[in-house]
C-alpha cells in the first residue's frame, strides 16, 4: 500500500480556511447585530422623533371589532414646526422657505381620520380624504421617565361611521400644519361604533 504524505499545512489548508470564514462571519454577527440593520442606521433610528399609533374600534357594547397598532411617519413640515417651536423663528437669509412657513404655530394637539388609503409619505402636508372635523376633545399626557427617552401620549375618540383608514395630527381646527400622518388596513364602522386612537411619540 502506497501511502501519500501530506505537508501539514496542505492537510489542514480547508479546515484553516473555514476557521477564518467563521471568523469573519463572527465579526459581521458583531457589526449587523444578526436580525436588525447595520449599527451605524441603530444610532441614526435613535435620535429624534418617533411616533406609533395605536387604534381601537369597538361597537355600542364595547366589545373590541377590529385593532390597529403601528408606527407612523413624522412627516417633514412637522419636523419643521418643531424645530421653530424649540429654537424659535429662523433670522436671516437662512430663515425663509420653510416648511412651516417661517412662523410661530400652535401646539400639535388636534386629531383627525380619514377615508384615504393612499401610504404616508414624509412629504404629505395634510390627510387625503379627512372625515369630520379634527378634534382635541381627549387628553395628552407627557410621560418624563428619567430612565427612558421622555414620550407624549395624544388620545381621543372618534364616531365616523365609515371605513377608516388613515389618521394624522395637526396644529390647528383648519389649515395649519400637519405633525405626523400614518394610512393602515381599513375599518369600516357603523353609526354606534367608535375609534379611539392613541398616538405615542417618542422622544430619543
Amino acid at each position: 500500500m502506497i501511502e501519500h504524505i501530506i505537508p501539514l499545512t496542505m492537510k489542514y489548508k480547508p479546515l484553516l480556511s473555514f476557521i477564518a470564514i467563521i471568523a469573519m462571519a463572527g465579526g459581521l454577527l458583531v457589526t449587523f447585530n444578526v436580525g436588525s440593520s447595520p449599527q451605524t442606521n441603530k444610532f441614526s433610528e435613535s435620535s429624534g422623533m418617533l411616533g406609533h399609533i395605536e387604534l381601537v374600534a369597538k361597537d355600542s357594547d364595547g366589545n373590541i371589532k377590529a385593532y390597529r397598532q403601528t408606527d407612523n411617519i413624522i412627516v417633514n413640515v412637522g419636523k419643521s414646526c418643531a424645530a421653530i417651536h424649540i429654537f424659535g423663528v429662523p433670522t436671516g437669509s437662512n430663515g425663509t422657505g420653510t416648511a412651516c412657513g417661517g412662523q410661530l404655530v400652535n401646539p400639535f394637539n388636534l386629531m383627525a381620520i380619514g377615508t384615504s388609503t393612499t401610504a404616508a409619505q414624509a412629504t404629505d402636508t395634510a390627510l387625503v380624504a379627512q372625515v369630520g372635523s379634527r378634534v382635541n376633545n381627549g387628553t395628552m399626557t407627557l410621560i418624563n421617565s428619567t430612565a427612558n427617552a421622555p414620550y407624549v401620549i395624544l388620545q381621543d375618540t372618534f364616531r365616523p361611521n365609515a371605513a377608516i383608514a388613515e389618521a394624522g395630527i395637526f396644529d390647528s381646527a383648519t389649515g395649519g400644519h400637519m405633525f405626523a400622518r400614518q394610512q393602515f388596513t381599513p375599518i369600516s364602522l357603523g353609526a354606534t361604533d367608535t375609534l379611539t386612537v392613541t398616538w405615542r411619540i417618542s422622544l430619543n
